[in-house]
């Protein structure tokens, strides 16, 4: 070691190299001690700056921590009163939550000073963002909170006192229990709503938006798990405030709010699958003033039909004359569209001209003249989810449950009547009665199942078991966007829907499986491309009292432009009509802005059929995947029994970057996209290349 004065002994001497003294002025010697005063000072202040940054820094942290663990609880405070259906606690424990959590928000906003810490301003902004999420979610949750508290004024459940606060949850308030004037007061509060849940709505998929993107950024794992549960309960909650928002525009409509309603209700059975759901074998009438239903009246469509053959004449779809040996048109057929607007408007027409057709005297005892407002379509899926809210019914000995309902009214109908003596003109009475006995249970169901009816109401709409449609079109405007309408909207990019016509075939549809493969590749020579559809039909059942060999008219509905090159598969009739199994013709036109190819193809017990359709795709579909994308929007059929669908799509020297739905990740790599869909509601395939 050196001592303190070394630098002012040592020297080299010039010819030795043995060290000697050198002599340094004072005046240096006093600045080197001044200077190393003033590092220590310096280092001694920043120190003491160090400490008063971090107690500072903890001082706030605490601060904001201490605030946000009070809106914490607070928030928790207001779930657990909504649970109760006490939307005035709510409203108290969400104000509380919301200035906590601005209060902890404005804390760490001070931290914006000691930003240029690296991981200490990272940490204090992502902080500050979440904080915003949960004040910009609460505050979303308290609007929506006022709506209910306006809503339980109506339903009288105000408690005076707390201590009367338990006994007002406890109330099992029904829709029935209301009175006429609640009923429109509640409709209007409803429908006045609907601004402030689009607001509310916007403002959950911006916090959402930004959870996602702390979240990409990086956040602890133990911290991911949580918000990954809160997206969960966000995404839940958006999915509800959509639901109560497009209702609260399109309810007030079908509830006659201020002009009386009547709704054209249409059982759609899909065990005969026809392109608009299913064969509409009875109807009903739904008709609504001011929220008060009216009247509700359901009868077979053949009764209708019937009495107006001898008056009525329409020319029907060709397919429908030359397969099923329809000659009239008739209200039962109406619905040969796939698109629900479309079959409706036809419904509408046909029921409307039909009940014209007939004589006054007959008229006035078959149907008498209604003006339809609206149609609502449901097959037997939705028939038996119902039921399993309400619990089975029991009608002249014949109990019906969530599992039967189907089976046992189609024996009822098709079967037991005659045994048991019933005129055909009666034969669905049955059915009207356990339609009947439905609505009465709806409507005093207590409030405490509404939610979960609204679930499976959302569901049933999804998956196109429920479709609806509004002669108002600013309403049917509503229906298609939000997606209830059973809609098929040509948009940009590929197009497929796959659309089946069951013709004189009985009840046979739940015994056959379809299978879907769509293939797409390069055509060799050109910029377009080929496509391939081929449908699988494999007839699980045998020949019985509703089962026979399946008959189908099969339409595929390909972006407008697109040509046929080739059809196999189809049939010019069925092996019993024609033994030679002669090959049949497909046809070619133009629908609700689709190009159309349909063939039809017969398929007996036991067996499996192919039919395949082979064309070229238009330009605009080339134009998209020469722009480094593809959007292919695939429409479920309304009834259809959820046929598996798989995708072989070669892009030839294109590279995929991403996909939605994503493939296996062993189909990575290359210009081809394998992938299954399962078609249980409507489907939308973007692909996007590598530049």
């Amino acid at each position: 070691m050196h001592s303190v004065n070394f630098l002012e002994k040592m020297s080299v001497g010039a010819s030795t190299g043995t060290p000697k003294s050198v002599s340094i002025p004072s005046s240096t010697r006093l600045k080197k001690r001044k200077k190393g005063r003033s590092v220590s000072v310096i280092g001694a202040i920043v120190a003491v700056l160090a400490v008063i940054l971090f107690i500072w820094l903890g001082w706030i942290v605490g601060g904001a921590a201490s605030a946000a663990l009070k809106g914490k609880a607070a928030a928790e405070q207001a779930g657990k009163a909504l649970e109760n259906g006490d939307f005035f606690s709510a409203d108290h424990a969400l104000t509380e939550a919301e200035v906590s959590l601005a209060l902890a928000e404005a804390q760490l906003e001070k931290i914006s000073r000691a930003r240029f810490l690296p991981w200490i301003g990272t940490q204090a902004e992502k902080g500050e963002r979440l904080l915003r999420v949960g004040r910009e979610t609460a505050s979303a949750i308290h609007r929506l909170v006022r709506v209910g508290m306006d809503v339980q004024r109506l339903l009288g459940n105000v408690p005076s006192s707390l201590d009367d606060l338990e006994q007002g949850i406890q109330q099992a308030t029904t829709f029935e229990d209301l009175s006429p004037a609640v009923k429109e007061i509640f409709l209007r509060r409803l429908s006045n709503a609907a601004p402030d849940l689009a607001v509310t709505s916007a403002d959950l998929r911006l916090a959402l938006s930004e959870l996602d993107a702390v979240r990409r950024e990086g956040v602890p794992a133990s911290l991911d798990a949580l918000l990954e549960s809160v997206r969960n309960t966000m995404k839940q909650l958006l999915s509800a405030v959509d639901l109560a928002a497009i209702g609260a525009r399109v309810l007030p409509g079908f509830a006659g709010l201020d002009q009386p309603s009547q709704t054209l209700l249409l059982f759609l059975n899909n065990h005969e699958l026809r392109p608009g759901g299913g064969f509409i074998g009875a109807y009903g009438l739904l008709a609504m003033d001011r929220g008060e239903l009216s009247a509700f009246t359901t009868k077979d469509s053949y009764t209708l039909d019937l009495a107006a053959e001898p008056f009525f004449t329409a020319a029907p779809p060709e397919p429908l004359r030359q397969y099923n040996a329809t000659s009239t048109w008739f209200f039962r057929d109406a619905n040969w569209s796939p698109d629900f607007a479309v079959s409706s408007q036809q419904a509408i027409q046909l029921f409307t001209k039909e009940i014209l057709s007939l004589p006054p005297a007959l008229r006035a005892s078959v149907q008498p003249p209604v003006s339809i407002t609206g149609v609502i379509g449901f097959t037997p899926a939705f028939g038996s989810s119902l039921l399993k809210f309400v619990g089975p019914i029991t009608i002249d000995g014949q109990t019906f449950t969530a599992e039967n309902l189907a089976d046992a009214l189609e024996y009822q109908v098709e079967i037991a009547y005659a045994r048991e003596g019933i005129p055909v003109s009666q034969r669905k009475e049955l059915l009207a009665a356990v339609a009947d006995e439905v609505k009465r249970r709806l409507l005093v169901l207590p409030r405490s199942q509404w939610s979960a009816i609204l679930e499976m109401v959302q569901q049933a709409l999804d998956r196109k078991e429920l479709v609806v449609y509004s002669a108002d079109v600013s309403l049917e405007d509503v229906l298609t966007k939000a997606g209830w309408g059973g809609r098929f909207v040509p948009g940009p990019g590929d197009q497929l829907a796959v659309v089946d016509a069951n013709l004189a075939s009985l009840k046979s549809d739940p015994s056959v499986r379809r299978e879907i493969r769509y293939t797409l590749r390069p055509e060799e020579g050109t910029d377009r491309f080929l496509a391939e559809v081929v449908i699988r039909y494999v007839h699980m059942g045998s020949f019985d009292w509703k089962t026979t060999r399946y008959r189908t008219y099969t339409r595929v509905y390909a972006p407008l432009g697109s040509e046929l090159l080739g059809v196999s598969g189809s049939f010019r009739n069925d092996r019993l009509q024609d033994p030679s199994g002669a090959p049949g013709q497909a046809d070619v036109g133009a629908e609700i802005g689709f190009t159309v190819f349909g063939a039809f193809t017969s398929v007996e017990p036991g067996q499996t059929q192919e039919l395949r359709f082979t064309y070229r795709l238009p330009l605009s579909v080339s134009d998209v995947i020469n722009s480094d994308s593809y959007h292919l929007d695939i429409f479920k059929q309304i009834g259809s029994w959820d046929p598996p669908l798989t995708l072989d799509l070669d892009f030839g020297n294109k590279e995929i970057r991403s996909a939605a739905p994503a493939e296996e990740e062993k189909e990575w790599g290359d210009g081809i996209y394998r992938a299954p869909v399962a078609l249980t509601e409507d489907r939308t395939v973007q692909i996007f290349f590598r530049p």
